[in-house]
Formats: C-alpha cells, structure tokens, sequence
C-alpha cells in the first residue's frame, strides 16, 4: 500500500470525496508500514493522529523510570490520538503488522477546519477513543475482575465483532500479559476468569486468539452495564 492509496481509503472513512482529500493531505501525511513489535515512527515533540489502515496496535505510556503501560488497543479503521512527550512519553506499537497514516495534529485539524463532513468524521473517530478510554478508567477504578473482563469482551465485541445474531466472534490478538495489564489483573485472574465463563457457557474460545459471546446478555450483568447498553 502506497500513501495516495492510503489517502484514499482514509477518505472513504471520512465520507468524503476521494481525489479533494487526497490532494488536500498528502503535503503532510505520512504512510508507514510498522512491524509486529516495533513501534511507529513518530516524533515525540508534538501531537500525532494517527489512522490505522490495518492491523492492530496498542498505545503505550512510558514513565522516565521506563515502566510501560497499555492505554488502549486499537485496529483498523481507528483514528488514534498520540500525544507528545510530556508527564509520560506515548508510543504506537504494533501488535501485528500494520499499516498507518501518520498526521500532525494542528495540520490535520487546520486541512479539515473548512469541511464539515469530514471535521465531524475526525471528531466522532476521537470521541469514541475518549470513551473506551474513559470506560476502562471506570473498569480500573470500581470493577472487580469478573467485571473488568466481561467489559472487555463487551467492548471488543462492540468495536469489531464478527458474526451475526446474538454469539459474536472476538478477535483478541494481543498477549494474555497485554490484557492484565490494561486490565491491571494478573495473567492468572485472566485465565480464570475466562475459564469460569467458558463454564457457564457464556463463552466459547474456539482458538487462542478468539473468543464467541454466547450469552451477551448475562455478560452485560456480569460487567455492570446498564439494560439496553451496547
């Protein structure tokens, strides 16, 4: 995949028109292939968003002390705010092979500063980062480890489910050690809880990697959520 390519399916996540936006971005945006464990190239000095073309990535706070921690996963179709180095430094690191489009912040937002469309496009993609982010702040804070995980498993259903009816599929390429710690669970409460769950038959774990909701409902009271929520 080359960057006008890239420019152009970024467009038709936007709604726009493909040749306009392509034009209009192409001074400053910035194609870059990231492979399995490397972490894009993004200079720490100021705000990057960036689209994630394919692929799945995590972002990654970093102390001086060089302790990570996992503030959010992402895949393709995400549009991903990474924020210059301050308190903490942030990285995008790739959990499979991806491909990205890279913009400055300030560029981004000035190129579609005079398009409606595509300006509510941008904000609605940071939005929906904002509330997973606030929602494992909730997780993190109030929730036992059944609920956090059953709001996992809710919440990648919810971002990427595939299947139809009322037993999606979840994909969950991350490590077991990636989701204890944007959990804050060990790997062991991990496993256990999954085990329990595959026991009442709420789930099923067809392979490592994927895990069926079979029971949505009685997940949704597992993790606390509201009747009705998605």
């Amino acid at each position: 995949m080359n960057l006008a390519q890239g420019l152009d399916r970024f467009g038709l996540a936007v709604g726009g028109a493909i040749a306009p936006i392509r034009e209009r971005l192409r001074p400053f945006a910035r194609h870059q292939r990231t492979a399995q464990g490397a972490a894009a190239a993004l200079g720490p000095e100021r705000d990057h968003l960036v689209y994630m073309l394919d692929g799945h990535a995590k972002l990654v706070a970093r102390t001086p002390g060089g302790q990570d921690r996992i503030v959010a996963f992402h895949c393709a179709g995400d549009l991903v705010t990474v924020p210059a180095a301050g308190l903490h430094a942030y990285a995008l690191a790739a959990i499979r092979d991806c491909n990205l489009l890279a913009f400055g912040r300030t560029e981004l937002l000035a190129a579609v500063r005079d398009d409606p469309a595509m300006l509510e496009a941008v904000f609605n993609q940071v939005i929906d980062g904002l509330e997973r982010c606030r929602e494992n702040a909730v997780n993190l804070g109030r929730k036992s480890a059944s609920k956090r995980v059953a709001s996992f498993l809710l919440t990648m259903a919810k971002r990427g489910g595939q299947g139809a009816g009322d037993a999606p599929v979840v994909e969950l390429p991350m490590s077991r050690r990636d989701v204890s710690d944007y959990l804050g669970l060990t790997i062991e409460t991990i496993s256990r809880q999954i085990s329990e769950m595959r026991k009442l038959g709420l789930i099923a774990t067809p392979s490592r990697s994927r895990v069926q909701l079979l029971d949505c409902e009685a997940l949704k009271a597992r993790a606390n959520h509201f009747a009705g929520a998605e």
